[in-house]
């Protein structure tokens, strides 16, 4: 093989692993772009599930202080009603008494 063929052979060698070597780094930088991409989705999912649930509890709440808020209405009734029943029946003890 002449000397300069050797040269050339060698260089394209060279220049095959430049080729490779640059091919691998594009494409660890194209897997790294695509993982922080997902890493980036992955939170935002987690951030829509998460406010999603935020306004199923609010309902939920909500829900649950009217319900609440209803039932402070009939305890209430009840008192004033308990309040009368007492105030009849010391009236009528009285007036048996007398």
């Amino acid at each position: 093989m002449p000397l300069n063929e050797g040269l050339i052979s060698r260089l394209d060698v060279k220049e095959k692993n430049m080729i490779a070597t640059n091919t691998v780094n594009f494409y660890d930088s194209q897997v790294a772009r695509v993982a922080d991409s997902l890493k980036h989705l992955r939170i935002s999912c987690n951030v829509s599930d998460l406010q999603i649930k935020f306004i199923i509890l609010r309902q939920k709440a909500s829900s649950v202080f009217g319900a609440m808020t209803v039932l402070e209405l009939k305890l209430q009734e009840e008192q004033f009603k308990g309040l009368i029943i007492n105030t009849l029946q010391n009236s009528f003890l009285k007036g048996a008494i007398q």
